[in-house]
C-alpha cells in the first residue's frame, strides 16, 4: 500500500512538472475523468475516447512523453494529467483513433507478411474489415500502385507499391512514413530483425513513440483488433529495411489523397 500511494505521489509530481512545460495557449483538452480512476484505458474508455496502446502513445507524444512504453509510472503521469482536465487532445490522431480498435489483426501465413500488412492497411483505410491475405496474393502479393480506393472519410486515395524490388533509402522511407502518419493513414514498411531473425519482413506502421514507431507485426500469435496486438518497432526488435540483398532495399506500400 505505501509502495502505491509513493507511484501514485511520483505520478502526480510527474504530472505536474508535464503542466509547467506545456504550453499554456490554444489547447484542446479532454474533460476530467473520475477522480478515483485507477486505469487510463479504462478512463480514457469511459470519456468515449481510445484506451488502445497505439493511441495512448499518440496522447503520450502531444503531451510532451516522447518516449512512451506503456509503464505504469508514464500511464499515471498521463492519468493524473486526465484527472486534473489536462490531458490534451491529439488535434490530428482522429483519423486513427477508432481504426485500429475496430479492424481485425490479420496473422501471416507462410511468407505472406507483405500481404497481410497491406491488407489491414487497406482494411483501416475503408474503416471495414474487407480485404485478407488471401485478397492481397498471399506470399506473392499483388501490386496496389495506381488502384484507386474509397477510404472511410469518402475521399478517393491511390495506392502506391514501392515493395522488395525497390532499394530506395532510408531518410526516404521514414519521409514517407512521416507524411502518411500526419495524414491519418496507414503505411506498410519495410523492416529485418536486429536480433539474428528474419532478414526479410513487413510490419504495419500505426503512429509514433518518441522516436520510435507504433507498429502491428503479423508475425505475432495474436488476434483481436489490430490495436489489441500494436507495440513498439524497437520492442519487437525489428529495424527499417529489407536486409537479404546485397545493399539495403527500404520499400514501403502507402496511399496518397487524389
Amino acid at each position: 500500500m505505501k509502495l502505491k500511494r509513493i507511484r501514485r505521489i511520483a505520478g502526480l509530481i510527474a504530472a505536474l512538472t508535464l503542466l509547467t512545460l506545456l504550453p499554456a495557449a490554444a489547447a484542446e483538452y479532454y474533460p476530467p475523468c473520475e477522480a478515483d480512476a485507477v486505469s487510463l484505458a479504462d478512463a480514457l474508455e469511459a470519456l468515449g475516447a481510445d484506451g488502445s496502446y497505439a493511441f495512448r502513445a499518440v496522447i503520450a507524444r502531444e503531451n510532451g512523453l516522447e518516449d512512451y512504453r506503456g509503464t505504469e509510472r508514464q500511464n499515471l503521469t498521463l492519468l493524473r494529467l486526465l484527472i486534473c482536465g489536462r490531458l490534451r487532445r491529439p488535434a490530428d490522431a482522429a483519423p486513427l483513433t477508432r481504426g485500429p480498435e475496430k479492424t481485425a489483426f490479420i496473422r501471416q501465413g507462410y511468407k505472406t507478411c507483405k500481404a497481410s500488412a497491406v491488407a489491414m492497411a487497406l482494411n483501416l483505410l475503408l474503416g471495414r474489415d474487407t480485404y485478407s491475405t488471401e485478397d492481397l496474393g498471399g506470399s506473392c502479393c499483388r501490386s496496389v500502385e495506381g488502384e484507386r480506393f474509397t477510404a472511410a472519410d469518402g475521399r478517393q486515395y491511390t495506392g502506391v507499391y514501392r515493395t522488395d524490388g525497390y532499394v530506395g533509402s532510408p531518410e526516404e522511407l521514414t519521409a514517407v512514413i512521416g507524411e502518411a502518419l500526419d495524414a491519418g493513414l496507414p503505411i506498410a514498411a519495410a523492416v529485418h530483425s536486429v536480433r539474428g531473425g528474419t532478414a526479410h519482413h513487413w510490419v504495419l506502421i500505426l503512429g509514433r513513440a518518441g522516436e520510435d514507431f507504433v507498429v502491428a507485426d503479423p508475425a505475432r500469435k495474436g488476434s483481436g483488433s489490430i490495436a489489441d496486438n500494436a507495440s513498439t518497432l524497437s520492442d519487437l526488435g525489428y529495424a527499417f529495411g529489407l536486409a537479404d540483398c546485397g545493399e539495403p532495399h527500404y520499400g514501403y506500400v502507402t496511399f496518397t489523397a487524389d
